[in-house]
């Protein structure tokens, strides 16, 4: 504590002053005492095997900025995280492969460990920059990595959590969870969270809630389907990594959020259709070609209250088929994205995709990761792969409660990618709506990437009059 206050200019030091609270120092031990009642091991998901192979072509690291206005009581905020590592036993783990299968095994060093970190900056933009483009390895680095940077106007929470361990709903989740833990411990310093010991992070409780005719139907849909394109890529190659974010305006937003409303279709309708085409203005697909296209799925969406029992991985990918049509305008190129999402909802939106993972990995994991690793090898061959678009959803203010701060704004970066893999996010923060893409600059060329967002964001807005 010391040290800190010693890196805190005067200004914000008073600042500082003024919000802690009398808690200023904790007594962990207690915390070290829950060690007793943790599993050394916990069992890996179907997601979290899926994400560790493709590691391949991407480096499998989700990051997520919070900028607030105010300040956190750092001694309180620190107490937070260590507590969230032993509430959630896995983010005190690493991820391990052995011969047979992989696993998360818990860390006998996470009471040596800094986990929570306060740096003063008065050049916040390139801070944040720096942790983005930092590396986060789950089988080396602890999974979860927080950084709180302090400048005069507020504390800004930048948070990576490796792919492997979470999601984009499961970091959602995880700032929940840290926001509950935070609040409580202002009122109860000695709070103690049970530890989430039987937490499951396979897809089977998924398919626990489903009926039995909806199983059978999931299972009737099964079907394997070929890439059929690529993202136009450089060189199978990382090593630099990039970033962009694409705002739209709130009065953008709120018009492309009325197109929606009236037209009877969803936001993510909307964002496909602009991706397709602007999909083919840089590519030479021939006209009439069907194309798989990929994007996320919640699975949390079938379970009560679209929640999981604990802070894990629960996508899938689902691919709806859309060809380019010469001369189509936007609103007919709307209306046959929407039949394609609508029938996969009615199969259920990612459940094709999640059995298929459950039927993969009931076999032993090397031979699993042996089948991944040639399908990955045949793509760069082919130079055809299954690009992806994934819509991480909508959040509030409200729903990042800190008491004595307020969020004014967030974004997340999925995870960097290498060729053949490609993946762009969309997210909205209040009325502000995003487009993201991270990527490896060797195997795709930062004037491509801008490029082609500036064609998508053109698409959306001139194809819903928001422009």
């Amino acid at each position: 504590m010391d040290l800190l206050r010693e890196s805190i200019s005067d200004k914000t030091a008073s600042k500082l002053s003024e919000n802690e609270t009398s808690i200023n120092n904790f007594d962990y031990s207690d915390l070290y005492q829950l060690e007793s009642k943790i599993p050394r091991k916990f069992a890996a998901g179907e997601v979290d095997k899926l994400t560790y192979i493709f590691g391949y072509i991407a480096d499998q690291q989700i990051n997520c900025v919070v900028h607030f206005e105010g300040f956190f009581d750092i001694a309180r905020m620190k107490r937070a995280v260590v507590t969230t590592f032993y509430a959630e036993p896995v983010l005190g783990c690493r991820f391990v492969e052995m011969p047979d299968d992989v696993f998360w095994k818990r860390r006998e060093d996470l009471h040596k460990l800094d986990l929570c970190t306060f740096e003063e900056t008065k050049d916040l933009d390139k801070s944040v920059s720096d942790f983005l483009i930092s590396t986060c390895d789950a089988t080396t680095d602890i999974p979860l990595q927080l950084k709180f940077f302090r400048t005069e106007k507020g504390d800004s929470l930048c948070l990576k959590a490796s792919h492997l361990v979470l999601d984009g709903g499961g970091v959602q989740d995880y700032v929940v969870v840290l926001s509950d833990i935070y609040n409580k411990l202002k009122k109860e310093p000695a709070y103690l969270p049970e530890p989430n010991i039987e937490s499951d992070r396979s897809l089977k409780q998924v398919f626990k809630h489903l009926s039995f005719w909806r199983k059978i139907n999931v299972i009737s849909q099964l079907k394997i389907r070929p890439p059929t394109w690529a993202f136009p890529w450089d060189a199978v190659k990382a090593k630099t990594r990039k970033y962009t974010i694409f705002r739209f305006t709130k009065n953008q937003y709120h018009k492309i959020k009325e197109f929606s409303k009236n037209a009877k279709v969803t936001i993510t309708d909307l964002i496909l259709t602009a991706f397709f085409r602007a999909v083919f203005k840089i590519t030479n697909i021939p006209a009439k070609k069907k194309l798989f296209g990929t994007f996320t799925a919640n699975l949390r969406a079938f379970m009560p209250n679209r929640k999981a029992k604990s802070l894990c991985n629960l996508s899938a990918s689902v691919h709806p088929i859309f060809s380019n049509i010469p001369g189509e305008d936007f609103a007919t190129s709307l209306k046959r994205v929407n039949k394609s999402t609508r029938k996969m909802k009615r199969k259920g939106t990612g459940l094709e995709t999640a059995l298929f993972l459950r039927l993969l990995f009931s076999m032993p994991f090397k031979k699993a990761k042996e089948i991944l690793r040639k399908t990955l090898e045949e793509q760069v061959k082919l130079k055809a792969s299954f690009p992806v678009i994934t819509n991480i959803g909508i959040t509030k203010a409200n729903d990042i409660t800190f008491e004595g701060v307020e969020a004014v704004d967030a974004f997340m970066l999925t995870p960097y990618m290498k060729a053949p893999g490609f993946l762009m996010g969309t997210m909205t923060f209040e009325d502000n709506l995003l487009f993201t893409m991270a990527y490896f600059e060797e195997s795709y060329s930062t004037p491509l990437i801008n490029n082609f967002l500036s064609l998508m964001s053109e698409e959306l807005l001139t194809g819903t009059s928001a422009n």
